[in-house]
């Protein structure tokens, strides 16, 4: 009889050590969920507010015509929201000079393609993934302007670095564990801008990087050689179709 209440005791006690455990783990996924979706509605609805960058004519690399200066070609649209939001729509077709030599070009980090542009199993992916270089240091592909730098989840590219650059062209760097330059700074081509990491929604380290004209997304394969670390052209021709452009 006394080793059955031992035997009904030491169960007892067990039984309230996983219930007890139980009740640490649902608390603790709880308290995991509130802040994801916490940081993700901060992120969503209080967009940082931004302010017009205005570059100076003698820091201009090319000469390019006026209208496609990014100082008067992003007047009029919405500076507000991290991707740009042109008030009077997408032009159906531009042609941009990206460089006038080779040297105005840098690749923007060492590694291989992870993923790439166009639509995957989760859904559209508008960019390139670069892998197998974490830590490594991201650099500018062209001259520009640092539109946009922030840490923070960013609507999922974590650590982010916006680049406009003189033809109008924006470049996205995502994932950084590091960020080396901060909005307004002027810079040139292979600039040092930021340390890859996996911030945000992103399954391991690696470089995401996106290409945008007017906030409209295209493909930055097919201006870049990966074999090369060049470009296909030093100009290019885009049209718009629906909410993103296609090369000519």
């Amino acid at each position: 009889m006394r080793n059955n209440y031992k035997t009904w005791l030491v169960l007892a006690v067990l039984s309230t050590k996983r219930n007890t455990m139980r009740k640490y783990l649902s608390a603790i996924l709880l308290l995991i969920a509130a802040i994801v979706i916490s940081q993700k509605y901060y992120t969503d609805e209080y967009p940082p507010k931004l302010t017009p960058i205005h570059i100076e004519e003698e820091v201009l690399p090319l000469p390019i015509p006026d209208t496609l200066k990014a100082d008067t070609l992003y007047e009029g649209g919405d500076l507000s929201y991290m991707h740009f939001k042109p008030y009077n729509g997408y032009p159906d077709s531009v042609s941009l000079v990206l460089v006038l030599d080779t040297g105005e070009f840098t690749f923007p980090v060492g590694g291989k393609v992870t993923s790439g542009y166009g639509y995957r199993r989760q859904g559209w992916h508008g960019a390139l993934d670069i892998g197998y270089n974490n830590r490594d240091t991201a650099r500018s592909a062209f001259d520009g302007v640092v539109r946009w730098a922030h840490y923070g989840y960013n609507g999922g590219y974590g650590n982010l670095v916006i680049i406009r650059h003189f033809n109008g062209i924006e470049t996205y760097y995502a994932h950084f564990r590091e960020l080396l330059v901060e909005e307004g700074d002027t810079i040139t081509n292979g600039t040092p801008i930021g340390r890859i990491g996996s911030t945000g929604n992103s399954l391991g380290p690696h470089l995401h990087f996106e290409t945008r004209f007017l906030g409209a997304q295209f493909n930055p394969d097919e201006i870049m050689d990966m074999e090369g670390d060049s470009l296909y052209s030093d100009s290019i021709t885009l049209i718009r179709k629906n909410n993103r452009y296609l090369l000519k």
